[in-house]
């Protein structure tokens, strides 16, 4: 693998039998009308809540729309509510936290949320993002609605984060998958579970 060192202008080639890919991921921007309008953001690492904070110190946001009402969509909700921005939470699935709860509590927590003074809509997946003549966000259109908002917060997952990759095994792209990469032959989660109850009585 050839490594280059851009602070002091170095490259040197490193050998290895196994290579591991571990370069994260990346928040999930879908390819939707208006996704480019400003005030559209995501919310993914420290870099973003910096920038989401300075947009919100340099213009008055009363209305914001938080798209996917997973555990990164809750705690921008409740960060949002404390600023004073009125926040509307858009989840396509019928209730919120739905891979951490099931239905009964995903409806309990949504209860609390919308008592909060939280608009609730569930069941709907946006459609686009409008914006006025300067490219400013105005709205976010979900289910048939438009919800108005001046900021538009995406909490919807990650994607790998997949770097260029040149020839050799590397180069070779696994099956596609709906999320993450395929598990190949030589990775035998079986065989890490025995060697864990080994150590239990």
């Amino acid at each position: 693998m050839e490594v280059s060192d851009h602070a002091g202008g170095t490259t040197d080639r490193v050998p290895y039998d196994k290579l591991v890919l571990a370069t994260g991921g990346l928040p999930v921007r879908p390819p939707l009308p208006g996704i480019d309008a400003e005030g559209v953001q995501c919310f993914h690492d420290l870099r973003d809540a910096a920038k989401l904070d300075e947009l919100l110190a340099k213009d008055p946001i009363e209305r914001a729309v938080v798209v996917g009402a997973g555990l990164i969509g809750i705690e921008m909700t409740e960060a949002l509510t404390r600023r004073g921005v009125e926040v509307t939470v858009v989840e396509k699935e019928d209730w919120v936290l739905p891979t951490q709860l099931d239905e009964a509590l995903g409806h309990l927590a949504g209860k609390h949320l919308v008592a909060k003074g939280v608009k609730l809509v569930c069941g709907a997946a946006v459609e686009r993002f409008a914006a006025d003549e300067s490219g400013r966000l105005t709205a976010v259109e979900a289910g048939g609605e438009s919800y108005p908002a001046e900021l538009a917060v995406l909490g919807i997952g990650v994607r790998a984060n997949d770097p260029p990759r040149r020839g050799g095994g590397a180069g070779r792209r696994p099956p596609r998958r709906d999320r993450g990469r395929s598990l190949r032959s030589h990775v035998r989660p079986r065989d890490l579970r025995r060697r864990r109850l080994r150590h239990l009585p």
